[in-house]
């Protein structure tokens, strides 16, 4: 063999060695362990990966206090291992650095705060058996896109209440959005709420800023208190066919220009369509057996129908409505409570009783 190549080996040859002794210095090393609950490790490693181990239900020793709870600054990554069907309450609770979370599949349920305050998870996988997320499970986390399998038939209050949500797929399997859920999702623009939902709880999408399209289905029956509170950006509504209840607020400060009330709605709470931009013709169907005050307070309708279904028009339904100038009112009223057709600051041109 010649020098030449001798030494072209021996070049080649300290590479590799090299390459070799990088890689294993680089190696993540295990840093802590443990075990809690019945059957349950886990491995914490110098890369920040924290990896789960066991079968069945992860319970803590003590409620809400993760056996890992002395390295949350330095967790990045989680690691749940295939076996394991819950996630317990408050097991991730404030772990600002973690960045990535891998889920089993055989995972049934997240429990409240699991990963509540997690502000550097963008995103997040939930595995096709997920039945459950329980409330807080997301709140504050960093999560800007997030699909709910179908085989989740329950999600939780607050579950993604002040996150970065921009894009969200529901489960078509749930019943209910429940209170605040999407409460401070200022980056949301659009949505669509399943059908088989039947209530829309209060503040379910309360103050989303940037919110302008909502897809409501005709099984919704209820849209709680506050449920679109100050969603500015939403012009546009479709209100279910089958609604019979508009909570307090409910659309209050919304930007909405044109919507029409169903026949069948029974009651519309005080407030409920507060300072919206909607403009022309409002006709209250004849199902309505109550208005609550101030409901329609700071609209822009100029022309008014109230249904037979009302006995009472409370205070001040349309007080300071700048452009209202006629009101029909139905022969079955028999009581104006003070200031309950004082729409404008200014007259009405006239009311007309039929």
């Amino acid at each position: 063999m010649n020098k030449t190549l001798k030494k072209t080996l021996f070049v080649i040859m300290s590479f590799v060695i090299m390459a070799v002794l990088t890689v294993s210095a680089a190696a993540a090393t295990t840093i802590d362990s443990g075990t809690f609950g019945e059957g349950f490790a886990w491995t914490l490693d110098s890369d920040g990966k924290l990896t789960v181990t066991g079968e069945g239900e992860m319970e803590f020793d003590v409620q809400g206090t993760p056996a890992w709870k002395e390295h949350k600054d330095s967790i990045s990554s989680v690691v749940i291992s295939e076996g394991i069907t819950h996630i317990p309450f408050k097991a991730f609770d404030g772990y600002a650095g973690i960045n990535s979370v891998s889920l089993p599949d055989s995972l049934k349920v997240i429990g409240g705060n699991a990963f509540c305050g997690c502000e550097n998870l963008e995103s997040i996988d939930i595995p096709e058996n997920t039945e459950a997320i329980y409330g807080w499970a997301f709140a504050a986390a960093g999560l800007k896109s997030i699909t709910i399998p179908d085989s989740v038939t329950h999600l939780g209050d607050y579950v993604f209440y002040g996150t970065p949500l921009e894009a969200v797929t529901l489960s078509k399997n749930i019943d209910a959005i429940y209170y605040n859920t999407f409460a401070g999702c200022v980056n949301l623009k659009s949505i669509v709420i399943p059908d088989g939902v039947k209530k829309i709880y209060s503040s379910a999408f309360y103050r989303c800023d940037l919110l302008e399209e909502v897809i409501i289905p005709d099984s919704v029956e209820l849209i709680d208190d506050e449920a679109f509170f100050l969603c500015e950006n939403l012009e546009e509504l479709d209100l279910p066919a089958n609604l019979k209840e508009i909570g307090k607020e409910a659309f209050y400060g919304s930007g909405i220009k044109s919507f029409e009330l169903p026949e069948g709605l029974i009651t519309i709470d005080e407030y409920a369509f507060s300072g919206t931009k909607a403009q022309g013709t409002l006709v209250i169907p004849d199902s309505v057996t109550g208005i609550g005050a101030y409901a329609f307070y700071r609209s822009e309708f100029s022309y008014v129908i109230l249904g037979s279904g009302l006995k009472t028009i409370e205070a001040n339904v349309f007080l300071g409505a700048p452009t209202l100038n006629s009101v029909v009112i139905p022969a079955t009223v028999n009581t104006i409570k003070e200031g309950g057709l004082n729409g404008s600051f200014y007259a009405f041109s006239y009311f007309h009783y039929m």
